[in-house]
């Protein structure tokens, strides 16, 4: 079986670390913005604002989609972030670059932390705006 040499192996993993760094922040940039639209859009449009208002069972799931939703984007960063973990540690056991410049393309704890906790910040502002329209 034909395996890939240090330099190959090392190209690779550093191109998915790369990418799943990148990826994280794009999605993460993308669902921040579709949050804020959507507090936007509920906090100028009144006939959102009245249909909201008279359905609580809309009412309901629209919250509970915002819940489910925010949910799920933790769980997928926290996927990728396992799974940035699972190749640095392979770069780190290939030796081929020093740790500093690996760590450059990594995911860092504090960078997930920072990342989720922004979104969730955002989820529940929307959340408390849907739940206020039935007051």
């Amino acid at each position: 079986m034909a395996t890939a040499d240090d330099k190959s192996r090392f190209e690779i993993l550093f191109g998915a670390l790369r990418d799943h760094q990148q990826g994280l922040l794009e999605n993460t940039a993308k669902t921040a913005g579709f949050l804020l639209l959507s507090i936007g859009w509920l906090a100028t449009s009144q006939t959102a604002r009245e249909t909201l208002n008279a359905d609580g069972l809309l009412r309901g799931a629209a919250i509970g989609g915002v819940l489910v939703a925010t949910a799920l984007y933790i769980a997928a960063a926290f996927h990728v972030y396992r799974a940035a973990q699972r190749i640095r540690a392979r770069l780190i056991e290939l030796a081929y670059l020093p740790l500093e410049d690996i760590e450059t393309r990594g995911i860092s704890a504090l960078l997930l932390a920072v990342l989720t906790l922004g979104n969730l910040t955002i989820s529940l502002l929307l959340v408390v705006l849907i739940w206020r329209l039935g007051r």
